[in-house]
C-alpha cells in the first residue's frame, strides 16, 4: 500500500515507535484539491484501513485507498530544511507550491 523510505521510516519511527499509529488521510484545501494530513493516535478508528512497515502502524480511510496505493514517502534533506515528500503514482496535478494536489 504505502512505503516509507528509509529517511522517512526514522523520521516517523522516531516519534510514533511502536506505542502510535500514523494516520494518514485528507483535507480538501488549496489550489488543486487536496493536502495530506497526518496525525498521530492511540489505536485505529472503527472501520480504518491498517498497514505496517517494520515498527511504524500507519492507518487510512477506506475510501483513501486507491489515493494512496503505490505511494512511497520520503523524507528530502535540503541544507538544514527536511522535507516530506509524497511521490504518489495517483496524482494527476499539483499547486505550484505543492501544498495540493488532484488524485485519478
Amino acid at each position: 500500500m504505502i512505503t516509507f523510505t528509509p529517511k522517512a521510516y526514522d523520521h516517523f519511527y522516531k516519534y510514533v515507535g511502536d506505542n502510535k499509529t500514523l494516520q494518514i488521510s485528507f483535507k480538501q484545501e488549496g489550489c488543486t484539491g487536496y493536502s495530506y494530513q497526518l496525525d498521530w493516535l492511540d489505536g485505529v478508528p472503527e472501520g480504518y484501513k491498517i498497514g505496517k512497515q517494520g515498527g511504524i502502524t500507519y492507518t487510512w480511510k477506506p475510501q483513501h485507498e486507491d489515493w494512496l496505493n503505490g505511494t512511497t514517502v520520503d523524507m528530502q534533506i535540503q541544507g538544514v530544511n527536511n522535507k516530506l515528500v509524497f511521490l504518489n503514482p495517483n496524482e494527476i496535478a499539483s499547486c505550484g507550491c505543492g501544498e495540493s494536489v488532484t488524485f485519478k
